[in-house]
């Protein structure tokens, strides 16, 4: 489930003191059929959410008002995020127990996977466990256990003291309240129940990670490239194996007084680590203890491979790969699994609806059954006789896929060949048509739908999964940008500033952002190119500057961004632009040039004057970038609006929009000054102005060169040598 949530950290467990790595337990594999079932179900993430869940599950005609199985031979297949956040896990968790019990006696199958949530209980991490699921676990020795632990605690910590040479540990009050209050009433029983051998975390440890049912496969968050290679077995057995040696290394640190019994992953991590790099004096020495410690310290760095980003239960890429990345991907796992469709989760979907790729490859199906913290609804996802339905309480059922054939069954090629075709731009007849040998024939270059009468392509923010987000102007957006919650942040790998991506939720809205938070400067530095820039300027609040000058200029290619303070650092908030193809990638593929497209040619030339503006020392490969629709949308501007007022590169200048060109011209000063000050010094915002008037003039003298019509262009002009006809019998 999306998250405000932990995400994996990259980092090596070996060369850091509190990592954030979750791992993935699993030691079952699920049934695999050849044939669909005659019924089969499948829920996502729950939460905790116990009312919502039973409300579902009786709407679908699953279980009784007893909670028993009726479903007959039914499948359901629930794809994790049981527990965290909602107060109800026990009773969720419980009901499912019962329901894999009961389905089998009347044929049906109950198959549980586990989520990332799952996996992070199991591993100590309670960091999403509310303080009422907390207290649904506390008995009447709640007070003892706390006390007890305590002193254990504190017994512990001066005896590793001591053992390194230093006096003992001498906690005060203060400390004490800190200890109880981030081990709160319950905290201790919960985390007995979750342990291997507790009545849930045995559980726990039973789920697969994913199950093939037919020509389906369902999971908790999907299967990267990177698993790609491996069956399904195999990708099971891997997390049991890497799960198994955790918990046998947990223990044997326990036994041997290395670590509390209460420790969770971060805490086990940290003294594992303190104890490898500060051994015991000579007499504290043991070996057996000093090979465990290096046994396990070595057995977490490996493991990560199987806690990263990528892994089966923390993967988005069925939400955030363009509609060609992930064609291509199922493509591939069809090839290697004979399934067609895929069924995940982890993603809450921002309308609370289950939402469908690729005609029904894939299907989302988080739609946020936690209603007081997601904002969504209960909801499953109904397959039978090769028709796939959403059902919601009340009765609600919406047919996403009919059925195509027996069992549902289409070849990939075919899958491929239609969803390309259904995404290809539908051209109406041409109205521009060129002019050859004394007659018309077709051109490439048709008016737009819903161009505005502008030539300019309509430019759509969207949330993860490609819907359209719910603001109409750049304030509301702002507005959302600036106040909604962090529910994840991932680190950017590509980019020299350390990027993070957040996902930023509020009210069901979700939408993916860009944090940059560098801020440097200095006098001289080199660039790539082997220039030397004497005022360097590498700062979000450059990037911030350079969107806010987009809007005075009535440009709409720069995403919008606020300053935000995230976990305590200033920086900019930026709206990420989905599914985005960058130059570097397009030449990575084979190809030559840039698009063929005269539209595409026209913003690039936008571009590079926006960049003399600006005085932009950073446009690459890496950050000139399209969309589905060839717009080009200019992000990364860290790197600009430094205090020289030289144009830079000026003679590179190519042309440029009548709409710029005049928005330029009508720049007044005084609200520059205004909506850039918060951002720029009096320097850099002079040095603006002066490359504002050298750009102007360097326009004019080249359109006294060159004639008008070969610098500034409309963008809804067509192409040179393109003539207008309505004659439609024209060949």
């Amino acid at each position: 489930m999306q998250q405000k949530e932990h995400q994996t950290r990259s980092a090596i467990w070996f060369l850091a003191t509190a990592l954030a790595l979750w791992l993935v337990p699993t030691s079952a594999v699920a049934s695999v059929g050849d044939t669909l079932p005659g019924r089969t179900l499948a829920i996502g993430d729950i939460h905790g959410a116990y009312d919502e869940l039973v409300e579902i599950l009786r709407e679908t005609g699953l279980i009784n008002e007893e909670n028993r199985w009726v479903g007959g031979d039914a499948t359901l297949v629930q794809t994790g995020d049981i527990v965290d956040r909602g107060a109800g896990i026990k009773q969720v968790m419980d009901l499912l127990m019962d329901l894999q019990k009961q389905a089998p006696e009347q044929g049906g199958e109950a198959i549980v996977l586990m989520g990332n949530h799952e996996s992070m209980n199991i591993l100590g991490d309670f960091s999403d466990v509310s303080p009422e699921i907390l207290a649904s676990f506390a008995s009447d020795d709640a007070e003892k256990l706390r006390q007890e632990a305590w002193k254990g605690w504190v017994k512990w910590m001066n005896r590793l003291a001591r053992s390194r040479g230093a006096a003992g540990v001498d906690f005060d009050n203060e400390k004490k309240a800190q200890w109880m209050n981030e081990h709160p009433p319950g905290y201790f029983e919960y985390a007995r129940a979750m342990e291997p051998e507790g009545r849930y975390g045995k559980w726990i440890l039973s789920l697969p990670v994913m199950a093939q049912v037919g020509d389906t496969i369902f999971m908790h968050a999907g299967i990267s490239p990177e698993y790609a290679g491996m069956s399904l077995d195999e990708i099971n057995e891997l997390h049991r194996q890497e799960f198994e040696i955790f918990v046998g290394n947990r223990q044997e640190l326990i036994d041997q007084g290395l670590i509390p019994w209460f420790y969770n992953l971060y805490k086990l991590n940290q003294a594992v680590l303190y104890q490898v790099n500060n051994p015991p004096e000579a007499r504290f020495r043991n070996t057996a203890r000093s090979k465990l410690l290096a046994r396990t310290a070595e057995d977490l760095n490996r493991m990560q491979k199987v806690l990263l980003e990528d892994s089966p239960l923390w993967y988005r890429g069925y939400t955030d790969l363009s509609e060609e990345e992930l064609e291509a991907h199922l493509d591939n796992l069809e090839r290697s699994y004979g399934a067609h469709r895929f069924v995940v989760a982890h993603s809450p979907m921002a309308t609370g609806s289950i939402h469908q790729r690729l005609e029904g490859r894939v299907f989302l199906i988080d739609t946020g059954m936690l209603t007081a913290y997601y904002k969504g609804r209960p909801s499953a996802l109904e397959m039978q006789g090769g028709q796939f339905s959403a059902l919601y309480t009340g009765g609600e059922r919406q047919v996403l896929v009919e059925p195509v054939g027996e069992n549902d069954r289409v070849p990939a090629s075919a899958a491929a060949d239609n969803s390309a075709e259904i995404r290809a731009r539908r051209l109406e007849p041409a109205v521009y048509r060129r002019k050859a040998a004394g007659r018309f024939v077709l051109a490439a270059y048709p008016p737009e739908e819903g161009d505005g009468g502008d030539g300019l392509h309509e430019r759509i923010w969207r949330d993860p999964v490609g819907n359209a987000l719910p603001f109409e102007t750049h304030e509301e957006l702002e507005q959302f940008l600036a106040t909604a919650e962090v529910l994840s942040q991932q680190k950017i790998p590509k980019g020299v500033t350390k990027p993070k991506k957040l996902l930023l939720g509020k009210d069901g809205v979700q939408a993916h952002a860009k944090f940059n938070y560098v801020n440097k400067s200095g006098q001289r530095e080199k660039m790539a190119d082997g220039t030397v820039e004497m005022y360097f300027l590498d700062s979000y609040k450059a990037d911030m500057a350079a969107y806010r000058l987009s809007l005075l200029l009535g440009m709409e290619s720069v995403p919008p961004a606020v300053v935000r303070n995230i976990d305590g650092q200033d920086g900019i908030v930026q709206l990420w632009v989905e599914g985005l193809n960058t130059y570097e990638n397009w030449l990575q593929e084979g190809n030559k040039g840039t698009p063929a497209s005269t539209y595409f040619e026209r913003q690039l030339k936008d571009m590079h004057t926006f960049d003399h503006l600006i005085r932009n020392v950073d446009r690459n490969q890496g950050n000139i970038a399209w969309d589905d629709d060839t717009n080009l949308w200019l992000i990364d501007h860290t790197r600009s609006l430094a205090k020289d007022s030289n144009l830079r590169e000026a003679k590179k200048f190519k042309g440029c929009s009548l709409q710029l060109w005049e928005a330029m011209k009508n720049l007044e000063e005084n609200e520059v000054t205004e909506a850039l000050s918060p951002y720029l010094s009096q320097f850099e915002i002079k040095a603006l102005m002066k490359r504002r008037d050298k750009l102007l003039k360097l326009i004019d003298q080249t359109i006294k060169k060159k004639g008008q019509s070969e610098v500034i262009f409309k963008y809804s002009d067509p192409p040179p040598g393109l003539v207008i006809s309505y004659d439609e019998s024209a060949p």
